[in-house]
């Protein structure tokens, strides 16, 4: 690793800690300052403890009486009256088939007994179960009594509380102390008492503080040292101790972490890593998620801040893992937000980006969709059902069932979701689509140049693209079928002018012979020009059928195993006397081990034939010739470099046309056959040609595959 890639990597990892130190530091701080109360008082001082007080005091001191509330005389009533409902429902459904019956028989005795009977039945079962609104207020009230004396009798055997009450007006003392009149040693005894009523009117007692000066008592609640381990006030009191001391710890600790915040803070401005460009590049990520997303989860993320906030175990057990898991997603949440706000500030400040962002979200989209209006139109009306649908329902369940407000948490995320979500893709479909429209309109008026400008993934951008492939393969069709055209006309022109030189020379000739007076030497050198004419225009004619057969496939290929280093030495060989004779140099590198290939051994002889005929014909004097052989990636490679003796102003794969040269005067004997021919026999035998032009370098590239 570079001294780059390390300092990069201790970047990243200083800022990772201090970010997860921070939180960590925060998170402690929130948990103290919320806590602070509740674990800076001791146990007995706590609402906990109070309330074990009045549970006492309701248990033993506060005695019913007579007294009787509405809801308790009307709980008990109702169920009076359910027990009579069902009773006298069962025994309508025990006569129910019988009178049925009775009735469809039309026996009206039978019918009269039955009915007689069922009435008499409910008659004694109202009777029994009937409570005058006096019996139901009694039979509470011994209930409530009853209950109220088996309880105390309960809490008096408990060793959690001891409670001394003595009423100061009757001088009556009620308490579950072994010995009343060792109040004194008890309380002296104790860990800890509460005496009431109590002077400051402590707001945890007020309660019992009126109860004691109404009824002109006094009361002592004890607890005492010999406490049992396993009563709820000992738990209670050993959970605030520890409580209290994991306070103090954490507090400690998080100043502590926040110091050491502090100086990786001091330590990375020195060193000037900046924590700007970290957010920054975390920024950048944050902005190629579309805006209505972004809105959407800041929405879903903001009910997950109050649940974490109303986490008061942090570190507490050390369970790290879940500790980690818990930073990591609070650090995210906090990243995000902080993304969301800086956001919103570059939007008041940056005029640009806010257009732009509008633009992208909004505008441009319903701009696009307004191309065709019809689809639009109906785009909407699907958009307002969909919408309104959802919105009527929460209202109607609403208002026919008395639902809470807090019901309408879920309309409002399906609203948001289908605002800043929804309502954006249709448009941005809808935009795709018009976009697609507007395309293929342009090219059935003839513009192939147009290009649908649809760049997302789906399936109207596949569409898109398939359309542009098919353009792109339309307008290449078209731009070859012009250069065949083209080319169809000057190898209509070139063939005429190839033939016609050789056939103007014949007939000149012939009309010279027939001429009176010729010597017989005059005679015998017209003769001998129409014989080099003559052939001349045969080599053309064979040419010419040889190319069409070779380049329609229209030929016959003799395919056996060959020594491709043997044949083009052969070649080399025939052309030696022709080489020697020319002033070019050329450079021949032939390996000597044999390479084989599957080929047609006459038709490639006639390709390397014409390949070395060429480098002969439009070579420039006193210039090297380089033709080498290689073996490479199970392929035969035969290279042919020459230096050309005319300016090549033509494209590489025009010289594959038939009768095109390089030689734009044709005052060079080629047919502009050979490349074409040579061409099509590398192809009837899986082989490729290729032809390089480098300024006046022309270098030819024969491929063919080996056999092992």
């Amino acid at each position: 690793m570079d001294t780059k890639s390390k300092n990069k990597f201790k970047e990243t990892l200083i800022f990772i800690v201090s970010i997860y130190l921070l939180l960590i530091s925060t998170v402690l701080i929130k948990n103290s300052i919320k806590n602070a109360e509740e674990n800076t008082i001791p146990y007995f001082e706590s609402g906990s403890f109070a309330t074990r007080v009045c549970n006492m005091f309701n248990g033993v001191a506060k005695e019913p009486g007579d007294s009787l509330t509405n809801d308790e005389f009307q709980k008990v009533k109702s169920k009076y009256q359910n027990i009579l409902n069902k009773k006298q429902k069962e025994i309508e459904n025990e006569y129910v088939y019988r009178i049925k019956l009775a009735k469809e028989s039309q026996d009206n005795v039978l019918l009269n007994a039955l009915t007689t009977e069922r009435d008499k039945k409910i008659s004694d079962v109202r009777k029994e179960n009937y409570r005058t609104n006096e019996q139901i207020k009694q039979e509470i009230i011994k209930e409530k009594n009853t209950k109220y004396a088996r309880n105390k009798e309960e809490l008096k055997k408990k060793s959690d509380f001891k409670y001394y009450i003595k009423n100061k007006s009757t001088g009556k003392i009620d308490t579950n102390l072994d010995d009343p009149s060792k109040l004194e040693s008890a309380i002296s005894n104790s860990m800890h008492y509460v005496k009431l009523p109590h002077g400051d009117n402590i707001s945890r007692y007020e309660y019992i503080n009126s109860y004691c000066k109404d009824n002109n008592c006094e009361m002592y609640f004890i607890v005492p040292k010999d406490i049992s381990q396993d009563s709820i006030i000992y738990e209670e009191y050993e959970m605030y101790k520890r409580n209290t001391k994991h306070f103090i710890q954490s507090s400690i600790i998080s100043v502590i972490i926040l110091v050491i915040t502090i100086l990786i803070f001091i330590y990375m401005k020195r060193n000037s890593m900046v924590y700007g460009e970290k957010f920054q590049r975390i920024y950048s990520k944050f902005i190629k998620i579309p805006f209505g997303i972004r809105i959407i989860i800041g929405i879903l993320m903001f009910p997950m801040i109050d649940d974490f906030m109303r986490y008061e175990e942090f570190l507490i057990g050390m369970r790290l893992s879940r500790e980690f898991i818990y930073l990591t997603i609070i650090g995210v949440i906090v990243i995000y937000y902080g993304c969301c706000a800086y956001d919103i500030k570059k939007l008041k400040s940056d005029g640009i980006y806010l257009k732009e962002t509008t633009n992208k979200f909004f505008i441009k989209r319903i701009n696009n969709s307004f191309v065709y209006k019809n689809i639009l139109f109906k785009i909407i009306a699907f958009s307002v059902i969909t919408a309104g649908v959802p919105c009527v329902i929460q209202e109607f369940l609403f208002i026919s069932f008395q639902f809470n407000p807090e019901e309408y948490i879920f309309i409002i995320i399906y609203l948001n979701i289908y605002l800043f979500v929804i309502i954006p893709c249709i448009l941005k479909n809808i935009g795709k689509f018009n976009k697609i429209l507007q395309g293929t309109k342009k090219m059935s008026e003839g513009d192939l140049n147009f290009l649908i400008d649809v760049k997302n993934k789906g399936a109207l951008g596949e569409l898109a693209n398939n359309i542009n492939n098919i353009k792109e393969g339309y307008d290449k069709a078209v731009t070859n079928e012009v250069k065949s055209q083209r080319f169809k006309s000057e190898l209509i022109t070139n063939v005429s002018h190839d033939l016609k030189t050789p056939l103007t020379s014949i007939i000149n000739y012939v009309k010279l012979l027939q001429q009176e007076g010729l010597s017989q030497d005059e005679i015998k050198g017209y003769i001998g020009i129409l014989d080099r004419k003559a052939e001349r225009l045969k080599v053309l004619i064979e040419d010419l059928f040889e190319a069409s057969k070779v380049s329609s496939g229209a030929v016959e290929l003799n395919i056996e195993k060959l020594d491709v280093v043997s044949l083009l030495k052969q070649a080399l060989g025939e052309f030696d006397e022709k080489i020697q004779k020319s002033s070019l140099d050329f450079r021949i590198k032939i390996p000597d081990k044999s390479i084989y290939c599957q080929l047609d051994g006459k038709k490639t002889w006639r390709l390397f034939e014409n390949l070395i005929s060429n480098v002969l014909k439009y070579s420039q004097e006193n210039t090297r010739v380089y033709i080498d052989l290689q073996e490479k990636d199970n392929k035969v490679i035969i290279t042919m470099k020459n230096i050309a003796s005319y300016e090549m102003n033509f494209e590489p794969e025009e010289i594959f046309e038939r009768f095109k040269r390089g030689d734009e005067s044709r005052t060079t004997e080629g047919s502009g056959l050979g490349l074409a021919i040579a061409n099509s026999i590398a192809e009837l035998q899986g082989g490729k040609l290729y032809i390089n032009i480098d300024g006046d370098l022309f270098k030819s590239i024969v491929e063919l595959k080996v056999i092992k």
